[in-house]
């Protein structure tokens, strides 16, 4: 039963260009860089944005729920045709 739920829960799978990884100078001089975040990443990703869920300071509890929950989606395939991106100084390099 649950491989038949699943696909109905799962959407159509879009084939789509991957987003070219972009490089941005900051005021610092430090350079950052905007990439897409793969599947794969999840594990790594999830409890750094976890840890910001516990600040109860201006709202940073609220917005990295609403992350966890974007990023869980994607992870678990129940998002449709859904980039997500992730900002890094490469002044801490390598990234996850």
């Amino acid at each position: 039963m649950a491989v038949e739920l699943e696909k109905i829960l799962r959407p159509v799978d879009h084939p789509m260009e991957p987003f070219p990884p972009k490089y941005v100078t900051l005021a610092s001089g430090e350079e950052m860089v905007i990439r897409q975040v793969e599947r794969e990443d999840m594990p790594s990703l999830l409890p750094a944005v976890a840890q910001l869920m516990l600040v109860e300071r201006d709202y940073y509890d609220i917005v990295a729920s609403r992350v966890y929950a974007e990023l869980l989606a994607y992870y678990t395939h129940r998002v449709q045709d859904e980039y997500v991106l992730v900002a890094r100084s490469t002044a801490s390099w390598p990234p996850w």
